[in-house]
């Protein structure tokens, strides 16, 4: 079994539905509270790739959610999960699986303004080309 720490202070309703999705096989658990913002998540190794990438797509949520534009426009947000499909996508889940592999505990706050930097300007960027066109 495979355990992490995961803590928010302004992420709970993410953090739950998180818990909730990932819950829903046998192969995982958790512990703690998501609504306090602190969960202890268990897991086989045969359900890793599953929990990486919900908890990618969850970190991915959270980095939108951050940016004011993305946060009250869904067509935009509906554009930037074009990015999903990316090498920078394959390239945040290898810096995901990697620093689980080496870490115990994970703050989404500090994960994502810190080490999701690179995805958060490639979503700069792509609100700048979109602001671009619109205003030709």
């Amino acid at each position: 079994m495979k355990r992490l720490n995961i803590c928010t202070q302004k992420y709970q309703c993410q953090l739950k539905k998180f818990t909730q999705t990932v819950c829903q096989n046998d192969s995982t658990t958790y512990s703690g509270d998501p609504d306090n913002g602190n969960v202890v998540l268990s897991w086989q190794a045969s359900a890793g790739g599953e929990i990486i990438g919900e908890l990618l797509l969850m970190l991915q949520n959270i980095v939108m959610f951050e940016n004011a534009v993305y946060r009250y426009s869904p067509k935009l947000r509906d554009l930037a999960g074009g990015i999903n499909n990316t090498e920078l996508y394959l390239h945040e889940m290898r810096q995901l699986k990697s620093f689980i592999k080496t870490n115990k505990d994970i703050c989404l706050e500090g994960y994502t303004a810190f080490r999701m930097q690179e995805y958060r300007e490639k979503l700069d960027e792509l609100l700048y080309s979109i602001m671009k066109k619109i205003n030709m």
